[in-house]
């Protein structure tokens, strides 16, 4: 008990599983290190040298015993290999009823899209008692989904789509279904952070908040795309990121590669937002910045106008759409604030 006390909480139908495997794993490899280990002492004190003169009996092979060790340790590893690859295959090979949640990692942060109703959302929500399968990529550079209460883990890969399942569970030690996900793949400075939440609720509740669509406002977007981790808002430019949103839409006209120049306007927000490889200012060369054509149209303009209000010719210019909104619109504005 003292043992399975030190795991992390069984919070999914295949986790109980992996336990069973790992411990039975970890058990015959103590046993047969104990067993090496003490014969190789009892030996070693049993035949020491005791004089110049002793001599050993000699030994050509014993045949029974070579059979007995060669044997029994290949049993017990065809045992491992069969009961892991049968769990791995169901692991990856999501039931036919599953409901598909697609994963996409950047550095440093993880988005959930739910394509059944459009949702989105930085925190991977999921209904008890359903199977759901995870359809993974990566925008930028390798990353790996592991959530531990779930014994589930596999690699997030640019370019190229990969897939794991699992079936949450309501456990009596953690009744509000909140569990830790992380990515457990290397993937730059503030791979540390590059953490998410996993919530598990009732049927009832999910589709409550999976059928609420409201776009997110640019303040949340900025946190929830990984906007943060490049780029500041108090006019500093962190190591390897973009530039500072503080003034940035005071700057008129944008010098780019290849001597074009270019007007700093909402066209040029939508367009660096969409596709950041177009229009390279000089300097930011070799910086690589995820495209986010896949987020909501209202969420890209939400976010533009949140880049907006970080600069005095943005603000002026967001005073002057706000005079001309009819009452009404201007309240739904200030509701939003």
């Amino acid at each position: 008990m003292f043992l399975l006390s030190l795991m992390p909480e069984q919070a999914s139908t295949v986790a109980a599983e992996v336990d069973n495997l790992y411990w039975f794993i970890h058990i015959v490899c103590v046993i047969f290190f104990i067993i090496i280990t003490a014969g190789t002492m009892y030996f070693a004190f049993k035949y020491q040298g005791k004089g110049p003169i002793q001599r050993t009996i000699h030994f050509t092979h014993n045949l029974y015993l070579e059979i007995t060790w060669t044997l029994i340790p290949t049993i017990i590893i065809f045992f491992m290999f069969i009961w892991g690859f049968e769990l791995f295959i169901r692991l990856y090979k999501a039931p036919a009823n599953a409901m598909e949640v697609r994963v996409i990692g950047q550095r440093w942060n993880w988005s959930f899209y739910y394509p059944q109703t459009g949702k989105q959302s930085s925190e991977l929500v999921v209904p008890t008692g359903k199977p759901v399968k995870l359809i993974i990529t990566s925008n930028d550079v390798l990353h790996s989904v592991f959530i531990p209460d779930f014994r589930v883990k596999i690699d997030a890969v640019p370019n190229r789509y990969t897939s794991l399942w699992f079936e949450a569970l309501i456990t009596e030690e953690n009744k509000e279904g909140i569990h830790d996900m992380y990515c457990a793949e290397y993937c730059g400075k503030d791979h540390s952070k590059m953490y998410s939440l996993v919530k598990v609720v009732s049927p009832a509740e999910f589709t409550t908040w999976v059928n609420d669509v409201q776009p997110r406002m640019g303040k949340d977007l900025y946190t929830a795309l990984g906007c943060n981790s490049c780029h500041t808002l108090d006019g500093t430019k962190p190591p390897g990121g973009g530039p500072s949103w503080k003034g940035l839409y005071d700057i008129e006209t944008r010098a780019l590669e290849k001597n074009k120049t270019r007007g700093v306007d909402r066209n040029y927000l939508e367009d660096s937002i969409k596709n950041p490889q177009m229009d390279v200012v000089p300097g930011y060369e070799g910086v690589t910045m995820p495209g986010f054509a896949h987020v909501k149209e209202a969420e890209i303009q939400n976010l533009i106008t949140f880049i907006l209000e970080q600069s005095e010719r943005g603000k002026k210019e967001l005073e002057e759409l706000k005079k001309q909104l009819p009452a009404e619109e201007k309240s739904k504005e200030e509701t939003k604030k």
